[in-house]
């Protein structure tokens, strides 16, 4: 956007126009995902939530849901200092978990966003061989 902007001052009473060149950022977006989709007891996943747009540095990831549970065993990853965003867990009981990453950006007052994501962990399957 272009903005045409007049200063007049004082006392000498001279206007100067200048053009101003107004850049405005992408909207703030949190994007996540998780992989694998399926996984068995026990077995790692990792869990990722992306900021992008908006004013950097991102600042408050949190979690909730899933990766904070009492059968969550999870690290946090850092790799990137502007998105402090990855975590690794793995689950003690089967089930569907949903964890939802929150983070804002570096505007007054921040802009906030979100977003859910889900794991299936399941048992091994016991096989039982009847001989005939």
């Amino acid at each position: 956007m272009l903005q045409i902007v007049t200063i007049t001052g004082s006392p000498l009473s001279k206007t100067a126009t200048f053009t101003l060149r107004v850049l405005t950022p992408a909207p703030f977006n949190v994007t996540c995902s998780v992989n694998p989709t399926i996984v068995l007891i026990n077995q790692p996943v990792t869990w990722e939530g992306v900021a992008s747009g908006g004013i950097i540095p991102y600042d408050n990831f949190s979690w909730t849901g899933a990766v904070i549970g009492a059968d969550a065993v999870c690290t946090t990853v850092d790799l990137d200092s502007e998105n402090p965003n990855h975590r690794v867990c793995s689950f003690t009981s089967p089930g569907t978990k949903i964890s939802t990453v929150s983070a804002n950006d570096d505007v007054s007052p921040p802009i906030t966003d979100s977003c859910t994501t889900e794991v299936k962990v399941v048992s091994l399957p016991i096989w039982i061989e009847i001989p005939p």
